[in-house]
Parts: C-alpha cells; structure tokens; sequence
C-alpha cells in the first residue's frame, strides 16, 4: 500500500452542474449544456471532471451515505511519476472549507504505473489537511468494483466500504453527519498532450437518506445532472440507467 499526499484540489465546481444533461460524443441523445472549456493539468485549479453531480440546495437535502459502482474500460498516465487519472465517488461537505471523503479507482501518480490501475480512498479537512491511502492492487479492466461512502455512527464518522468487505475499510471522525453534495465519475489531473486518456462509466445506485436506504440517486426532491469540462466527454444518464450514472472518456468528443 501506498500512503501519500498527491496534488489534488477540492471538487470546487460551477453553477452550470444544474443546468442538464450534457451532450456527449459517446453516442447517447442528451440535452446540451454549456461546457466550460478548461486546460486540464495536475496544478491545483486546473484538474478536469466529467461527473454526475447532486448540488443540495433545497430545504432538508441532504444524505448520510451513497453506494455507486464503477468500470474503468481503459486508462493511461503518461507522466505517471507527476499526474493522475480517478474514476471515482466523493461526499463533500459545503459548510467546510475544501473538506471531503473519496474513494475509487486511480491511474498514474502513486500506482507505479501508467496503465494499470490501483484502488484508492481519500480524505480531505480543509486547505493542507488532505491524506489518500493507495492499495497495492486494483480491479481488472472491464470488472465493476463498488463501494460505499457513508456515516453509519450518527457520531460525525464517514467510512469506506468496499462491496466484497463485510466491515469498514476506513473511518475518519470530525466530519458533519451529512453530506450536502454527492458526486460521481472522472476528474482528469493529467495534460492531454502527453496522450493521457480514460474511459469508463459509475453507477451510482444507492443513497442514505433519514435512516433508509434509496435506490438510485434520484428522489421526488431533486436528481443528480451531468457536467464536465471540455475536452472531456459525458453521457449522463449512462445509457440504459437513470440519474447518478455517467459515462465518460478523455480527451475530445
């Protein structure tokens, strides 16, 4: 396992999440929202994402877990001793500065490879308080991995679970006991001259909401929508799935 503190940023993303699905060259109609054009690199500010995002502005929103399942098809880190690729799910807590929980699958910067892919998980407390911690190993390509970000305590203690573990991977105390901003998919810490790509899909399938577990990340109080930046691509909904899902790929549609 890899314990290291790489040169991410927080999920800091615009107002335009909310706007609608996003029109993408991975072959699905959607309806087309503006994508912000972004030069995509591994600097603080500059990472790329192509998610499925659930903003929680409206009175009572908000989840104390969520559960997705990812399928990286293909990855590639060129610059793997510097840059980075995540296909993965995070939990963020608005209130706080820069404060969040992560986990997925990663390509690049701390795997020791340009190719194949290694699990990950993450924290972050605020401005120079972000921690990861890299497994030796990760899934096959082609092969679904699922986990689950959630506070199971009521004690302000957010954990990772992975599908196949019958008990918590990592728990991190400190945190509120809910989440008011769910999000799924890819962020892009690579240059795409250097011929970095990815191409996958997440399936967000369940969230925690007032003791209870929701199928899919969808309620009659508000749904997840599609974002990303260009050049990334997107189909959200990923095809025959509904909101939370997102297919994706880099670079250019």
């Amino acid at each position: 396992m890899v314990d290291t503190d790489r040169p991410r940023q927080p999920a800091v993303l615009r107002a335009v999440l909310a706007l609608a699905v996003v029109l993408s060259c991975l072959g699905a109609a959607a309806i087309a929202a503006p994508a912000a054009l972004a030069t995509c690199s591994v600097e603080e500010g500059s990472h790329c994402y192509s998610i499925s995002d659930w903003e929680m502005t409206g009175s009572g929103e908000e989840v104390e877990g969520a559960y997705s399942e990812i399928e990286a098809y293909y990855g590639n880190v060129p610059n793997y001793s510097t840059e980075f690729i995540d296909n993965e799910m995070w939990v963020g807590f608005p209130s706080l500065e820069e404060a969040w929980v992560e986990a997925g699958v990663t390509f690049g910067y701390g795997t020791g490879s340009a190719t194949v892919p290694d699990y990950f998980y993450a924290r972050s407390y605020g401005p120079k308080k972000y921690a990861e911690y890299i497994y030796p190993e990760g899934p096959p390509l082609n092969n679904w991995s699922g986990v689950y970000l959630d506070e199971p305590t009521e004690k302000h203690t957010w954990c990772v679970t992975w599908s196949w573990d019958h008990t918590p991977d990592k728990c991190w105390g400190s945190f509120p006991k809910s989440s008011k901003e769910l999000n799924n998919g890819l962020e892009f810490a690579a240059t795409v001259a250097s011929g970095a790509d990815n191409n996958g899909r997440n399936l967000g399938w369940a969230q925690f909401m007032e003791g209870v577990w929701h199928h899919e990340w969808n309620d009659g109080v508000t749904k997840a929508f599609g974002y990303r930046e260009k050049p990334l691509c997107i189909v959200a909904p990923a095809p025959g799935y509904t909101y939370g899902s997102v297919a994706y790929s880099a670079p250019g549609c």
